[in-house]
């Protein structure tokens, strides 16, 4: 009997050890498994951090983006108000301008176009003129409407199947582009003697 013995107890030392031998693999691979766990954790952790933050950054490069390009909106509708009432500004001078200034500019116009006769419609605020100017036209060639026409100055001469528009508005349409450089130029000179002056 003693060997049987003696073999179940080797079987069983033998079966400790295995068990042993087992139990310490497992736990040298949960250990493992736990340390690929963390660093894996750690990572993903490190990445979605970095993620975020270049997300962020990119949200806020937009945001910068849209920010400046919504100022740039607002100060070139600012800066086309200011354009537009320059011109409505220089209209306005010529508008008030003496009665024999606005004659003598409409008779230079009516020579450098070479008209030579024709029925010329005035606004109504230059009414007043048509007498002054026929007096210095060449008699007999030109009449002027008894309407005045619908536009702010200027005036409009019809002769035969021609009409030539020399309005301020025709004008400053033909010219839109000329014009707003110059007022552009005259509002920046302008800001830029305020801000040397501050």
């Amino acid at each position: 009997m003693e060997g049987i013995e003696r073999i179940t107890n080797k079987i069983l030392e033998d079966a400790k050890a295995e068990v042993s031998r087992i139990e310490s693999e497992t736990d040298d691979f949960v250990r493992e498994q736990q340390e690929s766990a963390r660093s894996m954790r750690k990572r993903v952790l490190e990445d979605s951090r970095k993620k975020a933050e270049e997300d962020a950054e990119a949200m806020l490069r937009r945001a910068e983006s849209l920010a400046s390009s919504e100022r740039r909106k607002r100060d070139l509708a600012a800066n086309q108000k200011d354009v537009r009432r320059s011109i409505d500004l220089a209209v306005e001078k010529l508008l008030n301008a003496s009665a024999e200034e606005r004659v003598e500019r409409y008779l230079s116009w009516i020579e450098s176009h070479h008209i030579s006769e024709g029925e010329i419609t005035l606004s109504e605020g230059d009414q007043e003129l048509a007498e002054t100017l026929l007096k210095r036209l060449p008699q007999g060639r030109f009449t002027v409407a008894d309407s005045p026409g619908k536009m702010r100055g200027g005036f409009i001469v019809a002769h035969g199947n021609i009409e030539d528009n020399l309005t301020y508005d025709l004008i400053i349409h033909n010219y839109m582009p000329r014009l707003t450089q110059l007022a552009q130029d005259r509002i920046e000179a302008v800001r830029g003697e305020g801000e040397s002056d501050e």
